[in-house]
């Protein structure tokens, strides 16, 4: 390393930012009353939130115990693309 370069080290956090997951549902939401009259729906728009919000909750298992991420959508999912 010359005299005039420095070395420098950084630590990356939220390296892959998440969309809160109320956030995601309420804007999802707020489209859905803004682009369908009520009457006109085939789907409730209740039904696909609650289709939403059953998609966004991520469970796994680690060491023989569940757990549940609590923030943002996971890495490699659909809805998080």
């Amino acid at each position: 390393m010359d005299s005039n370069e420095v070395m420098v080290s950084y630590d990356v956090v939220s390296w892959f930012p998440s969309i809160p997951n109320g956030l995601a549902v309420s804007t999802i939401d707020e489209l859905l009353q803004e682009m369908y009259e009520k009457d006109d729906q085939q789907m409730k728009r209740e039904h696909v939130i609650e289709l939403l919000e059953l998609c966004l909750r991520t469970s796994f298992t680690f060491d023989d115990r569940v757990y549940e991420q609590k923030k943002g959508t996971p890495m490699g999912s659909p809805l998080s693309g």
